[in-house]
């Protein structure tokens, strides 16, 4: 089934993407060996929380963190 956005939806579909586009940068350039994943987290709260918005997966199912980060080699 098709579920048609509003136009109001469809705008707060591209405002969030608009604030993702913002977060990613600066939260990659703090990627760095040493950097611990909750530094990671506190950056990303504090700007998604500035761009006016709050972190959707923060409290969800008991989910303590603003985003969710995978440690890889």
């Amino acid at each position: 089934m098709i579920t048609y956005k509003t136009k109001y939806e469809i705008d707060l579909m591209a405002r969030a993407g608009r604030l993702l586009a913002s977060v990613l940068p600066p939260l990659k350039a703090a990627c760095e060996p040493g950097v611990r994943t909750l530094e990671l987290d506190r950056i990303a709260d504090k700007l998604i929380r500035e761009g006016g918005a709050v972190p959707v997966i923060l409290g969800f199912l008991g989910f303590p963190m603003s985003i969710c980060v995978t440690l890889t080699d």
